[in-house]
């Protein structure tokens, strides 16, 4: 009981609202996307969608208790399924909007992080692709244990390939996208929508996937 007292269990903090405006979407959503290189089209969906509360002890003292999601994918064109799993790394801070600086590593308290499913539920390696940035049109540049980031939320909608325009978008650009195996990339993410279009810069050329029609379910 003592050491209950010392080191009490810590109140639930819930995934942000905003963050499961872009990233959370059950079964029943699917979403077109057009190929810039070949326009044809790629429709993916999701497979499985669930939260789970992440209780983080240490020698069974408690040191934060989490809401998490995890979402997978399928697509159409590719054989590998992509998983799609939120973290926090500010247990003592939950503010949404902060950010965890300490001199050479800069992280989000929270992100999402997407991955290439390699059998059964374990996934491979994966890349932080959604900092949980509340502050418009202040660029943040994200470290540490990740691949350097770029993120910038929009204030005006953006127009993207097709036509089509798209508000509260998150653009994010990384050298090393471990989920499009190690190539550059670029994101832009739309609350209630989340990605509406990827630009990854291969070997052979650059491709962009834009969303052309969607089916959302959150």
């Amino acid at each position: 009981m003592q050491c209950g007292r010392e080191n009490p269990e810590p109140a639930l903090v819930p995934l942000p609202a905003g963050l499961k405006a872009y990233a959370h979407f059950l079964p029943g959503t699917h979403w077109v996307y057009r190929d810039s290189a070949s326009g044809r089209l790629d429709s993916v969906w999701v497979v499985s969608a669930r939260t789970y509360i992440d209780e983080d002890k240490e020698r069974n003292r408690w040191i934060s208790k989490t809401e998490q999601l995890v979402v997978r994918t399928a697509s159409s064109r590719e054989s590998a399924q992509r998983v799609y799993r939120s973290g926090n790394g500010c247990p003592t801070n939950p503010d949404s909007s902060s950010f965890n600086r300490t001199l050479n590593d800069v992280r989000p308290c929270w992100w999402v992080e997407r991955g290439v499913v390699v059998s059964g539920d374990q996934d491979g390696a994966s890349s932080l692709l959604l900092p949980y940035v509340l502050r418009v049109e202040q660029r943040e540049l994200v470290g540490g244990d990740f691949a350097v980031i770029s993120a910038y939320r929009h204030r005006a909608p953006q127009r993207l390939l097709g036509g089509r325009v798209f508000s509260q978008v998150v653009e994010l650009s990384t050298a090393v996208d471990l989920s499009e195996s190690g190539n550059p990339a670029r994101y832009w993410w739309a609350k209630g929508l989340g990605i509406v279009q990827w630009r990854v810069h291969r070997p052979g050329g650059t491709q962009t996937r834009t969303l052309v029609r969607e089916r959302i379910v959150q």
